[in-house]
């Protein structure tokens, strides 16, 4: 039987052990967020090589700068790795899918629901020819795929990231389901290098087999 000193030795171990684990994640998180700014930086001079290149003309550093559209990809392992680190316990617990929803569709649609507002107030007010109709309405409020660009021009990715966020949650629901869902996603993808005429099918399916996911 541990003696009473014993006890608080193991208990302060125990602690600085959690306090190692704890320190260890938030260092391993910093990386991933540093990794995410680097991404936002390719992407910003991707996008200003684009620009400068239509109005002046030219190249930009041997069209270096464009290199920056990788940016986008690395945007979404990232985006699968957080998804697996904050929420990889909660696959095959259904208890879990109200908070998992909470957290991530929370993250999004709020903050784009008001960008997507002030967009949809300059088209009325100022080129309401160009309004959009209830379902283009309705397809932007809620993200879901479709043929035409967003009405926020950036928004396409983050279709992708809502249907990702979408299938992780049949991976909550049943692990079974989900890793189905999950090989069948890859498969469109893989196919969508080959079967060209995927990409002018059905919305979704022209979105879910695109090398974008």
């Amino acid at each position: 039987m541990p003696s009473s000193t014993a006890l608080p030795l193991q208990s302060a171990r125990a602690g600085e052990s959690a306090g190692k684990v704890g320190t260890t994640s938030k260092a391993r998180l910093d990386g991933v967020e540093a990794a995410r700014g680097v991404a936002a930086l390719l992407v910003v001079f991707y996008h200003s090589a684009l620009h400068v290149e239509a109005d002046v003309g030219g190249t930009i550093l041997w069209h270096l700068p464009h290199f920056g559209h990788a940016g986008v990809a690395f945007f979404f392992v990232l985006s699968g790795f957080i998804i697996m680190f904050v929420h990889g316990k909660d696959i095959g617990a259904p208890g879990r899918l109200g908070h998992y929803v909470q957290r991530r569709f929370t993250r999004v649609l709020p903050f784009y629901w008001i960008i997507l507002a002030y967009y949809l107030a300059d088209i009325w007010l100022f080129r309401p020819a160009r309004a959009p109709g209830a379902w283009a309405l309705f397809s932007n409020l809620l993200l879901l795929p479709q043929h035409v660009d967003q009405i926020v021009g950036g928004a396409w990715t983050l279709v992708f990231e809502l249907m990702f966020y979408t299938l992780f949650a049949f991976m909550i629901l049943s692990r079974r389901l989900g890793s189905a869902l999950l090989v069948l996603w890859a498969g469109l993808i893989g196919a969508g290098f080959f079967i060209h005429s995927l990409h002018h099918s059905v919305a979704l399916i022209a979105t879910a087999s695109s090398p974008y996911c």
